[in-house]
């Protein structure tokens, strides 16, 4: 990427990483992988993360100058014409107009001999395959939106800033690439610190300048709560967190780039703050005084409880409308505590959980999983887990394998034999907990593949065959302040998803 600065507003250069970066990652695709169709001796020519699975350089430059412009034919695409106007600008203070009457083919944009950048959307491709054709101007081409926007951010990184006087240039290149797994996340978690606005934007534009789909929002823990809800406006932490319209702010900015916005509210556990401060909702409720109490979790066996899960999984629908996921937390849930609640033997009796009334309290959990998978689909989403319930059922509660699983803890192949979709989240290399000093150097990643699974007390990880259904990995990110988002994320997220693509 000769002489490209980072379109990312933060402290650090991006591109102090990439001379690093590129001749491991890119020689490492080539030599594990062998996807890429481009001669080793191109590579320092095109320094691109990920590397794209067929190039071909042509000799010869296409020159940026002020009487460029850039062309759709696809109102659709006019968000991302700005954007990569936006982008070209403030690596070089060139300002690029985006052209709005490139509609037919009669116009400009249409002739064989226009000089500029046309954004198009061709149907027939694949998912999220794009193509790149740079010769006496510029065609990015892809099969939706976001195709066109991970075309776009290769043609960022494709800029050439080194030439004399300043002169902005794209070499003249053939690009045709897509990648190899549909899932690929970095999760930031806003409920423990709070994190500005701006320095989200910031990192959802990391995630697209390397093909990172998906930015999962861990928005509530036992502290603290990120999100605003509509129906529940109590559970949010007055001063700490955003707003409906921040959020949905948010969430436009990432369509636009082709991220979209996972939300997850972690329930039953972690959810000390919500049963604080609704104990009749989420607590328990003493039938002789009308008393209500904390118990540390959401009180599963509470209807009024779930009820209120409902409608806040209704706000969550609202809010980040463009997400297909919700994800619902489950992890680390003690039930035991719940056995000796007035309101625990109706509900387990109503619902016939005759394991948890002979106290087998974690078919209660079962089951609460199992309701939660079912609102959520019940809204045109697909759920998404932790995988602490690791698999186990009863001959009442049988959790569906359409839920979605993040392996973070255990083994994957239980999971993966009993038919659940499953996502790699595991300690090393794509756990990230500053406070507990838990940062694995970016550099374990090289040697790491989406198939291999590891935690910090595994000597040895478990490595899935290659027939083994994944939908992809996510680097989850833990207990961060803002500041330390960009630092951390901008040596692993190029070589994450180098390993991805």
């Amino acid at each position: 990427m000769p002489g490209f600065v980072s379109p990312i507003n933060a402290p650090i250069n991006l591109m102090n990483s990439f001379k690093f970066l590129v001749s491991k990652l890119l020689l490492c695709s080539l030599l594990l992988f062998g996807e890429a169709s481009v001669a080793l001796s191109q590579l320092p020519d095109l320094n691109l993360i990920p590397m794209p699975k067929q190039v071909v350089p042509k000799s010869g430059v296409l020159t940026l100058d002020d009487s460029t412009k850039i062309f759709t034919a696809n109102e659709q695409l006019q968000p991302l014409a700005k954007i990569l106007s936006q982008s070209i600008h403030r690596v070089s203070d060139l300002k690029i107009l985006v052209d709005n009457a490139g509609n037919n083919e009669t116009d400009a944009a249409g002739k064989a001999d226009f000089v500029g950048i046309r954004l198009s959307i061709d149907p027939q491709m694949k998912s999220e395959e794009y193509k790149i054709s740079v010769d006496q101007s510029g065609q990015i081409t892809g099969s939706n939106y976001r195709a066109v926007s991970w075309g776009v951010s290769t043609f960022i990184q494709l800029l050439d800033t080194s030439g004399p006087n300043n002169n902005l240039s794209v070499p003249c290149v053939e690009i045709v690439d897509s990648p190899d797994y549909e899932f690929r996340s970095v999760m930031i978690d806003v409920a423990r610190r709070h994190h500005p606005v701006q320095t989200l934007k910031e990192t959802i534009e990391l995630m697209w300048l390397y093909k990172i789909n998906y930015v999962h929002l861990h928005l509530s823990d036992n502290r603290h709560t990120a999100f605003t809800s509509k129906s529940l406006p109590k559970l949010a932490t007055p001063g700490f967190a955003h707003s409906i319209e921040q959020w949905k702010e948010l969430v436009e900015f990432a369509d636009e780039r082709g991220v979209t916005l996972i939300p997850e509210i972690d329930v039953p556990g972690h959810s000390a703050n919500w049963v604080g401060r609704m104990p009749e909702l989420f607590g328990s409720t003493d039938p002789e005084t009308g008393k209500h109490r904390s118990v540390g979790i959401v009180n599963m066996a509470n209807e009024k409880g779930l009820e209120a899960l409902e409608s806040l999984i209704d706000d969550l629908c609202d809010v980040f409308a463009s997400s297909p996921y919700i994800h619902v937390g489950t992890d680390e849930v003690g039930a035991g505590s719940l056995i000796g609640l007035p309101e625990y033997r109706p509900y387990c009796e109503k619902h016939g959980l005759t394991e948890a009334l002979k106290g087998q309290a974690h078919e209660l959990f079962l089951h609460f999983i199992q309701r939660m998978n079912e609102v959520v689909r019940q809204r045109g989403k697909q759920a998404i887990s932790w995988n602490d319930f690791r698999g186990a059922s009863t001959k009442n509660v049988q959790i569906p394998t359409n839920l979605v699983q993040m392996i973070w803890t255990g083994s994957p192949v239980t999971m993966v034999e009993k038919g659940y979709p499953i996502i790699n989240c595991c300690w090393l290399p794509l756990y990230m907990v500053p406070p507990q000093q838990r940062a694995p150097e970016d550099f374990r990643i090289y040697d790491w593949n989406v198939r291999q699974f590891q935690s910090w007390h595994e000597k040895q990880p478990t490595i899935l065959s290659k027939d083994t259904p994944i939908m992809g990995a996510q680097v989850c990110f833990w207990e961060q302040r803002y500041n330390e988002v960009m630092p951390i994320l901008r040596t692993r997220v190029p070589a994450f998803s180098e390993r991805l693509w």
